[in-house]
C-alpha cells in the first residue's frame, strides 16, 4: 500500500514511517528541513530497500508549501492507500492572556493542514475499494488542558471535523479514523518535570496503526483512545 504521512521526521510521525517500510509498505514523507528529511529517507531506506520513498520539506503554515508536496506525492505514487494526517504543534497558555497569535498558529497546523491534506487526496482515496484517513487528534481533545488553550480548541475543532469527514465517507468506503493519544515520550516534553518512561511511546501508536489498516474490508475502528496507565508529574 501506498501511504502519505505528514510530520513524519521525528516522534510519533518517524516512528509509523519506520513501522510501515518495516511492513513493505510504500511512504511518502514530510519534514521542516532538508537535513531531517534526507536523515529519514536514509533511515528508512535501510530498513526496506525494495519500498518506494518520496518527501520533501513542508510548511504547513504554508498552503503553497502543501500545494507543492501533494502534487509532488501525486506525480509519484498517483492514487494512494493511507493518508495520516499526523502533524501538529503544541504551546502553553491560558485563559485571560491574548491567545490571537497561538490560536491562529495551532488551527493552521493542527487542524487546516489535516482538512487542506485530506481534500487534497480525496479523488484517489475515493477510488480505492477501501482506504484509510487516520488523524492524530489528541487526548486534550476529549478533555481539554487548562495551561493549553489554543492547543485544546485546535484539537477539538479536529476532532468535529474528523467526526463529520467520517460520516461524509463511509459511502465511497473510506473509513476515517481519530486516534486520541495521551502523553507520549516526545520532544515536547523536554525540560519539564516528568517521567518519560512512564509516557505513551511512539512505537505503542505505530503499531496500533498497522493493526487498524490490516483489517477486513468491513471493519473498522472508528476512534482510538490511547492513554498512560500511572501519574507523569513528580509530586512537589
Amino acid at each position: 500500500m501506498k501511504a502519505v504521512i505528514t510530520g513524519s521526521s521525528k516522534g510519533l510521525g518517524r516512528a509509523i514511517a519506520r513501522c510501515f517500510v518495516k511492513e513493505g509498505h510504500d511512504v511518502a514523507v514530510t519534514a521542516r528541513n532538508t537535513t531531517d528529511l534526507k536523515e529519514l529517507i536514509d533511515e528508512l531506506k535501510k530498513l526496506n530497500a525494495s519500498c518506494k520513498i518520496t518527501g520533501t520539506t513542508v510548511d504547513f503554515e504554508d498552503v503553497k508549501s502543501m500545494e507543492n508536496y501533494c502534487e509532488i506525492v501525486k506525480k509519484e505514487f498517483g492514487a494512494i492507500d493511507i493518508l495520516i494526517n499526523n502533524v501538529g504543534i503544541y504551546n502553553e497558555d491560558v485563559v485571560g492572556q491574548n491567545i490571537d497569535q497561538n490560536l491562529k498558529k495551532n488551527l493552521e497546523v493542527n487542524t487546516f493542514s489535516a482538512i487542506r491534506m485530506s481534500n487534497a487526496f480525496l479523488p484517489s482515496l475515493k477510488m480505492k475499494s477501501s482506504s484509510h484517513i487516520i488523524t492524530i487528534v489528541s487526548i486534550a481533545a476529549l478533555n481539554p488542558r487548562i495551561d493549553a488553550v489554543s492547543y485544546s480548541i485546535s484539537k477539538a475543532a479536529l476532532k468535529c471535523y474528523t467526526d463529520i469527514q467520517r460520516e461524509s465517507l463511509r459511502k465511497y468506503g473510506v473509513k476515517v479514523v481519530g486516534i486520541y493519544p495521551g502523553a507520549m515520550n516526545t520532544s515536547s516534553w523536554d525540560g519539564q518535570d516528568v517521567t518519560t518512561k512512564l509516557m505513551i511511546q511512539p512505537e505503542d501508536v505505530s503499531k496500533s496503526i498497522l493493526q487498524i489498516i490490516q483489517m477486513s474490508e468491513n471493519a473498522t475502528v472508528e476512534e482510538l483512545v490511547i492513554n498512560t496507565n500511572k501519574p507523569l508529574f513528580n509530586e512537589q
